[in-house]
């Protein structure tokens, strides 16, 4: 999926993406792309919903 993406998207520098994907397999695949992964951390178990910044772009 991630070289396809690059394929289809050649001006792709990174990549954000939740904890989820801070595995060796995940970031060795995404550097072998050219690419730079960016795992965010969670803001969650708070009183208010904050959106931290960059991690919620995807899903708007």
């Amino acid at each position: 999926m991630i070289a396809e993406t690059k394929r289809k998207y050649p001006s792709l520098k990174e990549i954000r993406a939740d904890k989820g994907y801070r595995g060796e397999d995940v970031v060795r695949t995404v550097r072998a792309q050219g690419l730079i992964i960016t795992c965010t951390k969670s803001n969650a178990g708070g009183a208010i919903f904050v959106p931290a910044q960059g991690r919620w772009i995807v899903e708007r």
